[in-house]
């Protein structure tokens, strides 16, 4: 915490935190652009460095103004992760209903294309005629 403080008390030390920040977000920017990190990856790191910055800087109004704002989000890592994580699954389970009920695959190459395990595409099947 000594050093939050001096930070919080010391224009030029965060000056240099708020460069070393940028620093950060800049590399991030980069990583999306390369395709190495998604977007909701980046935003997530985003989100919680700021969690981690308002916990850590609570009492020190400078460097919460100065750092917090740049790291801000609305999401949640965890939150995020099983929503996205959700919807992936439910777009699976539709597109793997939709071919069954098209009937002209057999449940292996549904698996296969869905991205669903063939257990799965089974008790779809197995709803679906019910």
């Amino acid at each position: 915490m000594k050093r939050t403080l001096g930070y919080n008390n010391n224009g030029q030390k965060l000056a240099e935190l708020k460069a070393e920040y940028y620093d950060i977000l800049t590399r991030l920017d980069n990583l999306e652009q390369e395709g190495i990190v998604w977007a909701f990856d980046k935003r997530t790191i985003i989100d919680l460095s700021g969690d981690v910055i308002r916990e850590i800087a609570q009492k020190y109004v400078n460097v919460q103004e100065g750092i917090g704002g740049m790291m801000s989000g609305a999401l949640i890592e965890t939150e995020a992760r099983a929503i996205l994580n959700k919807g992936i699954d439910k777009a699976k389970k539709e597109a793997a209903l939709r071919m069954l009920q098209d009937g002209e695959l057999p449940i292996d190459k549904v698996a296969k294309y869905s991205g669903l395990d063939i257990a799965e595409v089974e008790l779809l099947a197995e709803i679906q005629t019910v």
